[in-house]
């Protein structure tokens, strides 16, 4: 993100478009994710688009609180991310035991390498 300066700014941005956002944080290095920038575009998402499964999980993710039992309450009858790597982060922390996770994995695995969002390929 240091490398490309307008992209690192619309990422980062208080007003960003929730996806990109989502994204930009997911494309960050993972140990990375206690630098300014990534808090900062964290704390915008989970402020500004914390209905969005994406958003919910990158505050997880960023807190290191992830309860895979309250978000599988949470979102059992609700949207999925829109994002393969937010479902991919999903399927890794939670609970195959989970009905929901159980289902989330088989949506993971059916999606087309290298696709960016959670379509399903046939």
């Amino acid at each position: 993100m240091r490398s490309a300066p307008g992209i690192y700014d619309l990422f980062r941005a208080k007003w960003t478009d929730p996806i990109l956002g989502c994204m930009g944080y997911l494309a960050g290095d993972p140990r990375a994710r206690l630098d300014p920038p990534l808090t900062t575009l964290a704390q915008n998402l989970g402020g500004y688009f914390s209905e969005l499964p994406d958003a919910q999980l990158i505050q997880a993710l960023h807190n290191g609180h992830f309860d895979p039992k309250q978000w599988g309450r949470q979102r059992e009858h609700s949207s999925i991310p829109v994002l393969a790597e937010s479902l991919r982060e999903l399927v890794r922390l939670g609970d195959a035991a989970t009905p929901l996770f159980a289902e989330l994995g088989e949506i993971s695995r059916r999606i087309m390498p290298n696709q960016p969002w959670t379509c399903i390929w046939r």
